[in-house]
């Protein structure tokens, strides 16, 4: 069964430079396709625990990351750190300006002013963290972000610091004060229950679909049974071994190509215990369903076609795409 695709928002003020992971989404899109999977597209995932046995709670896992992340910041020269929101900040302050409209993100908020112009404050950090991205905030807001990104990890699929500049009190001349909010943003790959892992079954049943023109119908799949428990043993542990799609939006363009749809039986004749479906596409989602229950679609690392997650588990069952 296909699942529906993941989704993500944003929220907040537009910006005209957008952070790494969001650039880096946007152009893959703008190629044909963008995935933001945190892990090299074309392979099979492979985390070092298998998630639905994780004993440390991802939640958890980027709450610490976030907080301390937020800790290591360092600020300009003679800032100072504020309890709370400073009194007089201006309202374009009030959220985080570019956050991941997810349901696994964490984010941890610190605020600073300093006695220096916001322009100063934001060629300071540029200048600091080169690897960082500046942008300028939505028009007549006067509000600078940059945002510094940190490598992702099989659990926390975006780790960002945005520091949002803007001026706390000016004269008519030159804003003297500057209020900076500083927010770390992680977002993570829920952890899999038991009921969602594939089960090594007594026989598998490969269906195999090639389609390559949209005009023409598509044609009748094509089954192979394998009853080799270590084959099936196998692609069962490269299912289970991959994440959650984060449930974000993405970009997901028809990518043609052949199909695989994997019957977990315990007889070749006998009723699914889970089906699985591989299908070409931007976004390299697999489908899962187990005892008829559909159950989120999982992450394969990027763009799936035949040179990735499709054929390498048809190579591993020794099964032909065409």
């Amino acid at each position: 069964m296909k699942p529906s695709m993941p989704t993500r928002r944003r929220t907040g003020a537009p910006a005209l430079v957008v952070p790494a992971f969001i650039a880096a989404a946007l152009a893959t899109a703008t190629a044909g396709c963008a995935s933001g999977s945190g892990h090299p597209a074309g392979t099979f995932y492979q985390p070092s625990a298998s998630p639905s046995s994780s004993a440390t709670d991802p939640a958890a896992l980027a709450r610490t990351d976030a907080a301390a992340r937020l800790a290591s910041f360092t600020p300009p020269p003679d800032a100072v750190r504020s309890a709370g929101k400073p009194s007089g900040t201006p309202s374009a302050l009030a959220e985080l300006p570019v956050q991941e409209g997810v349901s696994t993100k964490i984010i941890s908020t610190g605020w600073w002013t300093v006695d220096t112009a916001p322009d100063a404050v934001y060629s300071w950090l540029t200048a600091q963290q080169p690897e960082s991205w500046g942008t300028i905030g939505s028009p007549g807001t006067g509000v600078r972000i940059v945002t510094f990104s940190k490598p992702p990890t099989p659990v926390l699929a975006e780790r960002t610091i945005t520091v949002s500049i803007a001026p706390l009190s000016e004269t008519r001349t030159v804003k003297t004060r500057t209020v900076l909010r500083v927010d770390a943003q992680d977002v993570y790959r829920a952890s899999k229950p038991r009921s969602e892992v594939v089960p090594v079954t007594a026989s598998l049943v490969v269906n195999i679909q090639t389609w390559s023109d949209p005009a023409v119908p598509r044609p009748s799949p094509r089954p192979v049974t394998i009853t080799d428990r270590a084959k099936i043993a196998k692609v069962a542990d490269t299912v289970n071994a991959l994440p959650r799609s984060l449930d974000a939006v993405r970009s997901c363009p028809l990518m043609r190509g052949p199909t695989l749809v994997l019957d977990f039986k315990d007889s070749p004749t006998g009723p699914d215990r889970a089906v699985v479906q591989m299908a070409p596409g931007g976004c390299a989602y697999v489908g899962v369903t187990i005892d008829g229950a559909p159950q989120p679609s999982l992450d394969a690392g990027g763009v799936q076609t035949e040179g990735g997650l499709v054929g390498e588990v048809a190579a591993s069952l020794g099964v032909a795409l065409h």
